[in-house]
């Protein structure tokens, strides 16, 4: 679990921004430099930072050696922001002037009870955002995958399913996922429906949720410029 993955989930909404280990704050004022709802958190900067995919702070692709070598060549595409668990910091949207974030970064020392935490790619932790819908209980979930997977094994998927399980304790039952590269043109299955069992963790009274799970696949019913695609591609 969390020695592995190095790393927690943090998420941006509308209304919270945070993690179940470090608390949410409100997203009108969180990074907002102290100047209050106007000058809050932007949709832009929430996208910049889940996009960074090169970074000294990779989650469970974090080594020492690695983040001092990034930060020694400033090949940094993660962000600095308060923790939302402390109180002097959370409104901060970058550390005040200092060695100690730098330091922390170079050494691979990015800790949850920091004053600031660093922000990275979705997927240095779990690439679809499913863990963090489970965690909150919701429903029905649509999951579209758009990972580079191209032997279609599914990696994006299992590691959601596995920490979901390790972390929550809830499993994620699919009675057939039918897509695969093989079967293109062949009836090729777009969409596979998963059961989210949150009884096992809620008791027995707890409803289930639905996970719908999209993932770009050939049918054989493409159009023909979709399909040229597809054959000049490789595919």
């Amino acid at each position: 679990g969390r020695n592995e993955r190095k790393a927690y989930p943090f998420t941006f909404t509308p209304l919270h921004v945070g993690s179940p280990v470090l608390g949410y704050r409100h997203s009108r004022e969180y990074g907002s430099d102290g100047g209050g709802p106007a000058t809050g958190l932007s949709l832009g900067m929430a996208l910049a930072v889940s996009g960074a995919a090169a970074s000294p702070a990779m989650g469970f692709y974090t080594s020492k050696a690695r983040a001092f070598l990034l930060t020694l060549a400033n090949a940094r595409l993660g962000l600095w922001f308060g923790n939302p668990s402390d109180d002097h910091t959370w409104q901060r949207s970058d550390p005040a002037l200092g060695v100690g974030p730098l330091l922390r970064e170079l050494l691979g020392l990015a800790t949850d009870d920091n004053p600031y935490v660093y922000l990275s790619d979705g997927g240095h932790f779990e690439n679809l955002g499913l863990w963090s819908m489970v965690q909150r209980r919701c429903g029905v979930i649509i999951v579209s995958d758009a990972g580079c997977d191209p032997a279609y094994t599914f990696d994006d998927l299992s590691n959601a399913v596995r920490r979901i399980r390790l972390d929550l304790g809830i499993p994620i039952e699919f009675e057939q996922i039918d897509m695969s590269k093989a079967r293109q043109g062949n009836g090729n299955a777009h969409v596979a429906v998963g059961t989210i069992r949150y009884r096992v963790v809620d008791g027995p009274g707890a409803p289930d949720g639905l996970l719908l799970y999209i993932k770009a696949t050939l049918s054989g019913d493409e159009p023909v410029d979709i399909r040229n695609f597809a054959v000049r591609d490789g595919a």
